[in-house]
């Protein structure tokens, strides 16, 4: 009775999840699978369906990609740590102390339900490094380290002649360097122009020879005014 019980619930539940309203779909899916878990109280449910690694333990929806996942590592105190490490094997207790040594090399996952808010953590071991055989490395090192054969037959190919360099032109020089006044490659070239000689001292032999008849001729004048002066006093009549 109780198994065609849990599986009608197990079936309402998924021929709710077709519905198009999130928040009705979640309720009612949650409702009819913790109702399974009630009638069963927890026991003889199968694993495939209702593990917590698939479901939340509480509300019993699947984890999706709205869970919040956090890792954490499980810490250990040192005496903890001798004890697992010195515990003896019992062919009784073989699985015991197995998981006890597993918690040295794993982590606790916690993950945060979206829909209750419930924290669900599990332990999960480390995955193991992958480690190359050292034969392998030790023979890819050796053929590296091995220098070619030269034929020396072959004759050797000829050298090309080496083209000059160019000078190569900063292109990402300053602005204000390249347009500056100062610098020489932005100075134009300027022609000087050719120095005219003047032929001027004719002209200054000519200008000078005027200017001393010039003189001359009013020394003259002077001269003969003054004379004609002396005469007029001389012939002025006594009154």
């Amino acid at each position: 009775m109780t198994e065609a019980q849990i599986g009608f619930l197990y079936k309402i539940a998924s021929a709710v999840s077709r519905s198009e309203n999130e928040k009705t779909k979640t309720l009612l899916k949650s409702y009819y699978l913790m109702r399974c878990k009630d009638i069963t109280r927890g026991i003889g449910l199968p694993e495939k369906f209702f593990a917590p690694k698939i479901r939340c333990p509480t509300c019993c929806i699947e984890w999706n990609k709205k869970t919040e996942i956090n890792v954490k590592s499980i810490k250990l105190t040192k005496r903890q740590k001798q004890r697992l490490k010195s515990r003896k094997t019992k062919e009784s207790k073989k699985e015991d102390v197995k998981r006890g040594q597993d918690l040295l090399y794993s982590n606790n996952i916690e993950q945060i339900c979206a829909f209750c808010k419930h924290s669900n953590i599990t332990p999960s071991i480390k995955p193991q490094k992958e480690t190359i055989n050292t034969e392998q490395n030790h023979n890819n090192k050796r053929k590296a380290n091995e220098i070619p054969k030269i034929n020396t037959l072959q004759k050797p190919e000829p050298k090309k002649p080496k083209l000059a360099k160019k000078k190569e032109i900063n292109v990402y020089a300053n602005a204000l360097d390249v347009f500056s006044l100062q610098n020489k490659n932005n100075a134009l070239a300027t022609k000087e122009k050719p120095k005219a000689i003047n032929n001027n001292k004719r002209k200054k032999d000519k200008f000078a020879g005027l200017c001393q008849k010039a003189v001359l001729a009013s020394a003259k004048l002077k001269g003969k005014e003054e004379k004609k002066d002396k005469l007029s006093l001389f012939l002025k009549p006594s009154s």
